[in-house]
């Protein structure tokens, strides 16, 4: 998986075109932005997918306020781009220790 990570990071093209699968799939009404419970419930399927708790209220909030750069109660593109990016980096350097 980290050489798959590693490829996304440095082909700016794939890294988007992965970027844009994914928000799409999140932004489940289609409308562009990902709003608060959209981002809830990609929160839940992936503890899902990890067999962990799902996230509470206040952890979700968390999450939007940190990756809502322009405090617009919604994530665009480009801020999910910025914290995918380092969601991957992230898994780099834990697979690196």
């Amino acid at each position: 998986m980290s050489a798959e990570i590693r490829e996304l990071l440095t082909d700016s093209e794939k890294f988007i075109e992965f970027a844009k699968t994914a928000f799409h799939a999140v932004d489940a009404d289609e409308n562009g932005s990902i709003d608060i419970e959209e981002l809830e419930e990609m929160m839940k399927d992936i503890a899902s997918d990890l067999d962990i708790s799902a996230p509470t209220k206040h952890e979700v909030m968390e999450v939007m306020e940190n990756i809502d750069e322009d405090q617009s109660g919604t994530i665009d593109f480009e801020e999910f781009k910025v914290f995918l990016r380092e969601i991957f980096e992230s898994v780099l350097k834990l697979n690196n220790l």
